[in-house]
């Protein structure tokens, strides 16, 4: 994935405010760490771990990280201005600095000119990640509540909403509709 050319991006998030409930008694939170296109769709999903874990170490534990530091994500570089860029994750400043991970430069007040416009820039790109959320949440609006069941089939129902969203973005569905009760 080369972000200058095709465009995707990553995001870390838990869909839900509130969270799954396991019993009357217990609830729990999931992360849903996902690697967004720019159609908005979702081209790896990893869901399950708890909401209390950091991201970083979620990303790190995750098959991604595995990916990323493989000859499967060793795809040809791009010539941009000059500079050879290997294909790169963009990614918010949670997750690790690596060759295939990009994120913004640290929020402080002696930030050049180049850097606030690099940071300017991938915020623009990072809203394609923030749609594709939204989008996702308005078409299965169920996963901004609380889900009744258990947390594995709390998982298996986010990964069918990933893939289902995936049909209606390549279907141009409107994503907007009200929901029928």
């Amino acid at each position: 994935m080369v972000y200058f050319q095709s465009g995707f991006a990553t995001k870390m998030v838990s869909l839900y405010d509130n969270c799954l409930t396991l019993t009357s008694l217990c609830r729990y939170s999931i992360i849903l760490l996902a690697l967004v296109d720019h159609k908005y769709r979702f081209r790896f999903v990893n869901v399950g771990a708890p909401g209390r874990c950091h991201d970083s170490h979620v990303y790190q534990l995750s098959k991604l990280a595995r990916m990323v530091g493989g000859p499967l994500f060793k795809a040809p570089e791009a010539t941009i201005c000059g500079t050879q860029v290997p294909p790169v994750i963009l990614c918010d400043q949670a997750f690790p600095l690596t060759p295939n991970l990009m994120k913004p430069f640290g929020h402080s007040g002696l930030l050049s000119e180049e850097q606030r416009a690099f940071n300017y820039n991938l915020s623009k790109a990072r809203r394609i990640v923030e749609n594709a959320f939204g989008r996702l949440k308005a078409r299965f609006r169920f996963t901004m509540k609380r889900m009744e069941c258990d947390v594995e089939n709390a998982r298996l129902v986010i990964r069918a909403c990933c893939i289902l969203n995936n049909i209606c973005e390549d279907f141009n569905d409107n994503h907007s509709a009200p929901v029928a009760h």
